[in-house]
């Protein structure tokens, strides 16, 4: 008996039809390899989340041939500090080009008082001013003109200037660390730091009041599997994994997650068990339910 439950999803793109295969079942959390660094207050606020319930509701997503967990790091990290042994996940082909890496902008709601030149020289950085302009038109600028590597920028709205910075590392862990730290700077000025995608960075200026913008450099999908093969840690925030279809509320029973003389074939055999018991069907994405979900579509267990 399949001890898997598979989805097989179709893109439509100008080449016809590509298939995506998709696989939900438990693994340890022991053969997971984490890319990114956790935030100590989000792994305490899931910990509290899972001692409430008798569930555990979405899978995370991994990448099937290296298990490279591409979201849901907090998640994995807080069930090993909780001593579970496994966890719901996701498979899927991380290379598969419909599979996108973007990045997080760092985004601060500072006042016009504030010297960004100086805060960047405390962050570690000489700051070049690369153009200037309306505050559109450099968050427009920044999207579409990608800089050589081992560069970022940062956009001061209120200065009307977009700055270069450069880093002096080809390690590309090294460098989002770097950005980390001055992002650590920014946020003694702000108070926090709020993340977004570039499609509502203007958004974010227009109707949050949102002055200044880290862009850091993009990353390859290379790059962050080579790093998590090495043992490295990127940065918080520093990849985001766009995929064209998740899946949600596979509601795992907690009890199949804990320590016990279960078996790995056992576990999975109930598992997909009560997934078929579940009418599973299509909705088109770019919907609030928890949050914001912005892929194409979503497969939802009823």
């Amino acid at each position: 008996m399949s001890r898997i439950f598979p989805i097989l999803h179709f893109i439509r793109d100008p080449s016809g039809e590509h298939p995506l295969k998709l696989e939900i079942l438990l693994e340890s959390v022991e053969r997971l390899i984490l890319h990114e660094e956790t935030i100590p207050e989000n792994l305490e606020e899931l910990r509290e989340s899972f001692r409430r319930s008798s569930y555990f509701w979405h899978p995370i997503i991994v990448d099937r041939e290296s298990r490279v967990v591409l979201d849901g790091m907090h998640r994995v990290a807080s069930l090993r500090e909780m001593g579970y042994r496994y966890i719901p996940i996701l498979t899927i082909d991380a290379m598969d080009p419909h599979v996108r890496l973007e990045r997080w902008i760092r985004c601060y709601a500072l006042s016009g008082d504030v010297n960004i030149p100086r805060v960047i020289e405390e962050g570690g950085f000489t700051p070049e001013v690369e153009c200037r302009g309306e505050g559109e038109k450099l968050i427009r600028k920044a999207s579409l003109r990608e800089p050589p590597r081992g560069e970022f920028r940062v956009i001061d709205t209120f200065g009307g200037v977009m700055y270069r910075l450069e880093v002096s590392s080809e390690d590309p862990v090294e460098v989002y660390s770097k950005i980390r730290g001055l992002e650590l700077t920014l946020e003694e000025e702000a108070g926090e730091t709020r993340y977004s995608t570039e499609s509502s960075m203007l958004e974010g200026f227009r109707m949050q009041g949102l002055s200044t913008f880290v862009v850091p450099p993009r990353l390859t999908k290379e790059e962050v599997f080579q790093a998590a093969r090495e043992g490295k840690l990127f940065c918080p925030k520093a990849t985001r994994f766009v995929l064209p279809v998740r899946v949600m509320f596979v509601n795992t029973p907690i009890y199949l997650l804990e320590e016990s003389e279960m078996d790995w074939e056992e576990r999975n055999r109930i598992h997909y068990m009560v997934l078929r018991q579940r009418r599973l069907f299509k909705i088109e994405g770019n919907v609030d339910i928890d949050r914001r979900y912005e892929e194409p579509y979503l497969y939802l267990f009823e």
